[in-house]
């Protein structure tokens, strides 16, 4: 039997082990990372904030450990010292002072500081060294360490975040105060007043309450402040002028689908798709499905449709079936990336990734590109951040210059825009809009007298009456009387309906707070909302009230150019695509892992065989989530993929190390991917152990490799 790899998983999202010197199995890199990741834990969720704190973090520890090394280059520093006797101590203290100063410094403001201040204090004390040696001057390990990290400290602050205007959002084309284009949407309400639509292209902030921020604080204010639209300036770590497009925009995708334009079908198709997908997240519904990497997995970048794998491509053993409730499957990869309560981000989340199931796997072996002799895990982790963080920060900064760049609507506000418009597939049937959302029977319907009536599919929708004041107005036998025909002509759609803490269609309603505090919370058994039919003007996200969406444009997606970013980066720095042993996998147990209602309604066992699996499962969840439409998807994957590569290949100049695939598709070692190349692999075709032309290394030369070779086509890089 092969030994597979488990990420673990605490009462409430990741796990963290006790990061504490005497660790006999963490390097002083590792400890530092997990204090970034407990520290992102405890902030506020910020996506391209904390991709640049993991980055700059990482570059500290990675400079801090270079100093002593004649051949790594640094990022920041580049002085060189010669190698104490005692190097590897030496270089645990000069990482840990270069790190405890960026992260005190970088969370003084965090709304954890009362919590992460003390536990920086207490982990550096623990440690064995002197927080008040604050010196930058001389050749000591602890100067050096506090050198490295004022270097980085002061040049955060001209690197085009305003991180000291606490990283206010700045307009991406005029540099001055980002304001929306349009009002914003009060979820709460029924629609969305079209006279607050200034442009349903673009993007909408949201009204809300009641603000919970990521670890469960309340937020004073209603409406979020916009995060990041200038991130596009930021300094990357391997991005170049030469990738550029237009100021602040690197690699652009090009633009999204919008109304009133020659794409103006493909907008209201996308967005509706979201809507297909939010009926589909009901375990009562019955649907199984197989998600074992057998069958599950696999995609050619930019699409969903990988058949799997057969056999594990690691060990040559079949992958057994792993059958479960697709209601359960959609719900859970939906939290599982979310950006909710203990959360690190999407950045993070890969962290956790790389520190579980590859570094702390015991059938791994710590060889940098998979290639020479294996390294200490010192020297491992500090690579090992240094490139996926490079990759994920440079993904923030080329994803958001996207985001500012477009300004592109999320889907609660383009749902309720088409909605408010009425139906645009038949002009000869009721509320035709071109702007109308698309009828799809049993999912997007025009609710018309006979639905209406007593009995019909849409007669819950029927509304109390009421006076000016909120209060019921009785019939004359004092019953509550409703009205349902004033939506007649509307649309109604089946989705989810809302958290059972505030939806009052759930089956078992209880408070949002008890989601987090209530220890009983697990006892509701019935306590989930499955799916139903809902105003399309009501139509919400799968999140909780206190949220709905995150406070910034949608295109391009930032989960899945962080994740294909983040697994290209592990593929390289292990030299293989694969989780260690060709299987990663993340247990949950039923009952007991949702946080927004009951679930799953039994145990569930994630897998992914490569870790492009898993950053196309990240990008899926967002739809799941109703959090982003797959147009946002799609191009972000193609992004991500070109970064991860860009960030690899810099890493791997500052380490000194020139791993042998330097370009993928070049069979015939010509320095460009060319027809020789392409009849080299169809000479291949078929089942082919070990052959060059197998680029998914998964014992057959397929139509998967040949799509990996044509995307590589042309000179290699």
């Amino acid at each position: 039997m092969a030994m597979t790899c488990v990420l673990s998983v605490g009462a409430i999202g990741w796990s963290l082990q006790e990061a504490t010197a005497g660790s006999s199995d963490w390097s002083a890199a590792r400890v530092w990372n997990e204090m970034t990741l407990e520290s992102i834990r405890n902030d506020r969720a910020r996506p391209p904030v904390h991709a640049r704190n993991l980055y700059h973090t990482s570059a500290a520890m990675y400079d801090a450990w270079a100093v002593y090394d004649d051949t790594a280059l640094g990022v920041f520093y580049t002085e060189k010292y010669p190698a104490p006797r005692d190097v590897k101590a030496a270089r645990e203290e000069a990482i840990s002072y270069a790190a405890y100063r960026i992260l005190k410094y970088r969370f003084e403001q965090a709304a954890g500081a009362k919590v992460i201040q003390p536990m920086l204090d207490d982990q550096f004390s623990m440690m064995g060294y002197d927080a008040t040696f604050t010196s930058t001057e001389g050749d000591s390990p602890a100067a050096i360490g506090n050198r490295i990290a004022q270097i980085i400290i002061e040049t955060g602050w001209e690197d085009g975040s305003n991180e000291l205007n606490n990283f206010a959002p700045l307009d991406p084309f005029t540099l001055d105060p980002y304001q929306p284009v349009n009002e914003p949407i009060a979820v709460a309400n029924l629609g969305l007043p079209l006279d607050f639509v200034t442009d349903p292209n673009r993007w909408a902030s949201t009204w809300l309450e009641t603000q919970v921020d990521q670890a469960g604080n309340i937020i004073a204010g209603n409406v979020p402040v916009a995060i990041g639209p200038h991130w596009g300036y930021v300094t990357p770590f391997a991005l170049r002028e030469e990738h550029l497009d237009a100021p602040g925009l690197y690699l652009d995708p090009g633009a999204p689908p919008m109304l009133d334009t020659e794409r103006q079908q493909e907008y209201i198709d996308t967005f509706a798709d979201v809507i297909v997908t939010s009926s589909q997240l009901d375990p009562d519904l019955g649907i199984m499905i197989d998600i074992s990497p057998a069958v599950f997995g696999k995609n050619p970048l930019g699409s969903n449709d990988g058949q799997g794998y057969g056999k594990n491509p690691v060990t040559g053993e079949p992958y057994p079936p792993n059958v479960i409730n697709y209601g359960d499957y959609g719900r859970i990869v939906a939290e599982f990336w979310a950006d909710g309560p203990q959360s690190s981000t999407p950045p993070g989340h890969w962290n956790e990734i790389a520190n579980e199931l590859v570094a702390d796997s015991p059938i791994f072996e710590h060889r940098i590109g998979g290639e020479g002799p294996i390294v200490d895990r010192l020297e491992w982790d500090v690579k090992m951040y240094l490139m996926l963080n490079g990759a994920t920060h440079d993904a923030a900064v080329a994803c958001w210059g996207v985001k500012g760049f477009y300004d592109y609507v999320r889907p609660v506000y383009a749902i309720r825009y088409m909605a408010e418009r009425g139906q645009s597939s038949d002009p000869n049937l009721p509320s035709y809009h071109p702007h109308g959302l698309p009828l799809i029977p049993g999912i997007i319907e025009l609710i018309t007298e006979e639905t209406a009536a007593p009995g019909g599919k849409h007669a819950h929708l029927a509304e109390m009456v009421v006076d000016e004041f909120g209060f019921a107005i009785p019939d004359e036998n004092g019953e509550n009387q409703y009205d349902v025909e004033q939506f007649i002509g509307e649309i109604a759609v089946m989705a989810w309906p809302g958290s059972p803490s505030d939806n009052e269609l759930a089956y078992e309603p209880i408070s949002y707070q008890n989601i987090w505090t209530d220890p009983q919370y697990h006892q509701y058994d019935a306590s989930y909302s499955g799916v139903q039919w809902i105003l399309a003007k009501r139509w919400s996200t799968y999140q909780l009230a206190t949220f709905i969406t995150p406070p910034f444009p949608g295109y391009t997606s930032g989960h899945t150019t962080f994740s294909r970013a983040a697994a290209v980066a592990l593929s390289e720095l292990t030299g293989s695509p694969y989780f260690p042993g060709g299987l990663g996998e993340y247990h949950i147990q039923q009952g007991d892992f949702l946080d927004f209602e009951y679930g799953p309604s039994q145990d569930v066992t994630l897998q992914w065989a490569r870790y492009f699996d898993c950053s196309d499962q990240s990008a899926r969840s967002r739809i799941y989530g109703g959090i982003h439409p797959y147009v946002d998807d799609f191009p972000a994957r193609f992004q991500g993929q070109k970064i991860g590569e860009i960030a690899s290949a810099k890493a791997f100049e500052l380490f000194g190390i020139h791993p042998k695939k330097v370009c993928v598709g070049d069979l015939t070692d010509s320095g460009d991917v060319n027809v020789f190349d392409l009849l080299m692999l169809l000479s291949q075709w078929g089942r082919c152990d070990g052959c060059e032309a197998d680029l998914m290394t998964d014992g057959m030369v397929d139509v998967f490799d040949l799509l990996i070779l044509l995307e590589n086509w042309g000179a290699c890089n």
